[in-house]
């Protein structure tokens, strides 16, 4: 049986930074805001996430970090660079805000956000899974055809309703978007 020793945090800090080195190169990052963080799944949630402090939701620029375990060690044995892109409303509401407990030595509150909310930027062993089912504009009919190439981008997440996020959740068409209800129906 394998012991692991954790690793002070400012040696893995370090350690990880430079492993990244190829990364920020690649992607054009001179001096990029570095951090590690330690993913968990809280017990009161289903989700993994990382525990960020206002000091770093402040931070005008975007994070970039590698996920590690305990005992500041990587999770993944190559390179997998995440990017927590700033956002200026953090604090409305949209993290779950963990308070200060002085008792374990947590003076400042922190926000929880969820893994999947951390882009992949570069990665040498994380392969996306192919979908079950291919979306094509030949399920759409001649209206939603029309509707469907008249977007030239997708809609920014901000756009969402709360309904189109229940309806994509719940992989049901309750949608007020008739193109995302035909979506939903034919990944089914």
């Amino acid at each position: 049986m394998q012991t692991k020793t954790k690793i002070e945090r400012s040696v893995a800090l370090t350690a990880l930074k430079q492993r990244n080195e190829n990364n920020f190169r690649n992607l054009g990052l001179l001096n990029p805001s570095f951090t590690i963080k330690f993913a968990y799944t809280p017990k009161h949630r289903e989700d993994m996430v990382v525990s960020m402090f206002p000091s770093e939701m402040e931070c005008t620029d975007d994070i970039y970090l590698e996920l590690t375990d305990g005992n500041n060690l990587p999770i993944h044995e190559e390179p997998v660079l995440y990017k927590f892109k700033h956002n200026p409303f953090y604090n409305q509401g949209e993290y779950e805000v963990i308070p200060p407990d002085p008792s374990r030595n947590k003076n400042s509150e922190t926000y929880l956000i969820p893994v999947s909310e951390l882009e992949i930027v570069s990665n040498s062993v994380v392969k996306k899974e192919t979908p079950k089912k291919v979306f094509s504009t030949a399920m759409l009919d001649n209206s939603d055809k029309e509707s469907f190439s008249k977007e030239k981008e997708d809609a920014h997440y901000s756009e969402m309703t709360i309904r189109d996020l229940a309806a994509i959740l719940l992989k049901s068409p309750v949608s007020n978007k008739k193109w995302l209800n035909t979506l939903i129906n034919s990944t089914k």
